[in-house]
């Protein structure tokens, strides 16, 4: 488990992940970036909404050094951010597969950021449309809460510097109908398929394809969340 110590906030900033289908990469991006920031020395925790906490599981056997709790309800979701709250500064929560309208209310009443991973497709893009249509009604009704961000999932890569066409069309689509899309995005490799987690220490070999999903992940906790972290937890704790 990490060490305690008091947030230096008062209040853990939460961050959930959902989108209104499955197979966006969800799980992949917030067990990933939970990773991630633990590697950097934050106190960073998981709350797996999936029933039977899988995935809680499954980041246990990975960094059993991680705390994890399991919560569906907005009761216990309350009750595990209150608790991990106490010795954690940073708490991601992984929403259920496929998120209902009552569970984006639940995540929007509770995260100070929303992250919807989207793949590039007019289907996956349609099937997000639920799910932000009802967080910018949340948004509308809580003062701008919480913000929240679009990230593009396995895009395929085209080698170095050169986007994807179809990317920078949602993406203008998307700015254009008034929602934020992360730059960094997460490109599509063969050890996507082979392994649920990417492997630590990037730089130690540019050429693995999983070494590029890592520092894509690197690239997207640094943009999306630290930038957003109050200032007083921008420094990795020691």
């Amino acid at each position: 488990m990490s060490s305690k110590h008091q947030p230096a906030s008062g209040q853990p900033f939460v961050i959930g992940f959902c989108n209104g289908k499955g197979g966006p990469g969800k799980t992949t991006l917030a067990l990933n970036s939970t990773v991630e920031l633990f590697d950097q020395g934050r106190h960073v925790a998981l709350i797996d909404g999936e029933e039977g906490g899988i995935n809680a599981g499954a980041l246990n056997r990975f960094e059993p050094r991680i705390e994890t709790r399991r919560a569906r309800t907005a009761f216990e979701i309350d009750d595990a951010i209150q608790e991990l709250g106490q010795s954690h500064d940073i708490i991601l929560f992984d929403a259920p597969g496929q998120t209902s309208g009552e569970e984006v209310a639940t995540i929007c009443s509770v995260a100070d950021l929303v992250v919807v991973p989207i793949k590039l497709s007019l289907k996956d893009v349609r099937g997000s449309n639920s799910v932000l249509r009802m967080v910018r009604r949340l948004q509308q009704r809580q003062n701008g809460k919480p913000e929240s961000v679009i990230v593009f999932n396995e895009v395929r890569p085209l080698g170095e510097g050169r986007q994807s066409r179809s990317a920078a069309n949602y993406r203008r689509q998307l700015i254009d109908a008034g929602y934020q899309v992360a730059r960094s995005e997460i490109r599509y490799y063969e050890w996507h398929r082979l392994c649920e987690f990417v492997t630590r220490n990037p730089m130690a070999n540019l050429q693995r394809s999983s070494d590029k999903c890592a520092m894509d992940f690197g690239a997207f906790v640094y943009e999306v969340i630290l930038q957003r972290l109050p200032t007083t937890e921008r420094v990795a704790n020691g």
